[in-house]
């Protein structure tokens, strides 16, 4: 038996040598000054409820799938990790050594963006319960929840004809609230202006012939964006991995090597 399941559930971290900043559903997180001290615990939240039993090694599997994600993509979004590794903590974290190893990280201090991201391909949960209580006073063939156009013929966890992006609050404690991408507009304080970042990101993946008229055109185009971005980035691993050629590839050495492949 592998030994995080030997070991004992961590539902909660104390860590005295310096001051708790946060404790969520699962991670507990402390102020380092200018830096932060992020632990997955192995506590279970479901339906924003945190349980009194844990899963032994449940943190660890957490911490590394955010770690591998932030290092994977790190040449293409800055985030705010600096370690994930005990050995380069400061000298005074060394003794909790047998908490830490593998369900934390050392990170940079950064305004948070209070926003759930959601991409969903199928209706329910939250979102289905919200299209039956404005399909019973929908008059037509569609119903149109939080902005976004639905067939009034649905089942519970039916396949959406395609993915949809549905943001909600991001809730320190109880529900979080799912809101309509202009709310999101709203409620977001964003270093740059949004019309910037799409800009930017067309040129990034090569969509400048994309005409950008609106924020419902944006919308609709998103996930085509975020597939062909994912894409990029297996085009990417691919390169690095089989060919040898180095990251910064243009897009006509993206073309060829494509082009091989196929034939």
């Amino acid at each position: 038996m592998a030994k995080e399941f030997q070991e004992e559930a961590v539902l909660s971290t104390d860590i005295k040598e310096y001051p708790l900043y946060a404790r969520g559903k699962v991670r507990d997180v402390y102020d380092l000054g200018d830096k932060l001290l992020i632990i997955a615990t192995d506590r279970i939240s479901a339906f924003d409820v945190v349980l009194p039993n844990g899963i032994p090694g449940k943190g660890k599997i957490l911490n590394s799938m955010s770690v591998f994600w932030f290092e994977y993509v790190s040449d293409i979004v800055p985030n705010h990790l600096i370690a994930a590794e005990v050995e380069l903590y400061p000298e005074n974290l060394q003794k909790y050594r047998a908490i830490l190893e593998g369900r934390s990280m050392l990170v940079k201090k950064a305004r948070r963006i209070d926003i759930e991201c959601v991409v969903r391909g199928y209706i329910s949960g939250s979102l289905w319960k919200e299209y039956v209580l404005t399909r019973k006073d929908s008059k037509g063939n569609t119903v149109e929840v939080k902005g976004i156009k639905f067939p009034a013929s649905l089942i519970e966890s039916a396949k959406l004809p395609q993915p949809i992006f549905t943001p909600a609050t991001k809730a320190s404690s109880g529900h979080d609230e799912n809101i309509s991408f202009e709310q999101m507009c709203r409620v977001c304080t964003m270093r740059w202006p949004i019309e910037q970042c799409f800009e930017e990101g067309k040129s990034e993946l090569g969509m400048d012939h994309y005409e950008h008229r609106s924020w419902p055109a944006w919308h609709r185009h998103m996930t085509f964006v975020f597939m062909a971005q994912l894409f990029l980035l297996r085009v990417r691993h691919s390169l690095k991995k089989n060919s040898g050629i180095d990251a910064a590839t243009s897009h006509s050495d993206v073309n060829d090597y494509l082009a091989q492949s196929i034939l």
